[in-house]
């Protein structure tokens, strides 16, 4: 992966672990999660448009017909398609995973942080 693709792929994890520090199961959404949330609809898509596009480009393949629009449209989805259309399969299913449990130690840290007040 190059540098470009790691970037957008970092910035992407980033922008997910913010929302959730930021989100409050148990009350109101705070003022900082729905600015998050609103920035979020427009950023993520781009930004996995422009990974899409670094990715398919350092590794010299052709994303799949509709994997692109598929992506920024529908992310778990499109994500796994591209993944798997673009990638040898035991290694996409690893990355699948892998962000899958990166993602559940997300929504644990999540829980820890809104309910024990760290934030306030």
């Amino acid at each position: 992966m190059t540098r470009r693709a790691r970037l957008y792929a970092l910035l992407f994890w980033i922008y997910w672990s913010v929302i959730v520090l930021l989100a409050r199961p148990d009350g109101p959404a705070s003022d900082g999660f729905i600015i998050a949330r609103g920035v979020g609809t427009f950023v993520v898509p781009i930004l996995l448009y422009l990974w899409c596009k670094a990715d398919s480009s350092a590794r010299s393949v052709q994303p799949p017909s509709g994997a692109t629009p598929l992506l920024a449209a529908l992310f778990p989805v499109g994500w796994a398609y591209y993944l798997l259309a673009t990638r040898p399969f035991l290694r996409a299913i690893g990355v699948i995973v892998g962000s899958l449990v990166f993602a559940a130690g997300l929504a644990v840290a999540g829980q820890f942080v809104s309910q024990s007040d760290v934030f306030g």
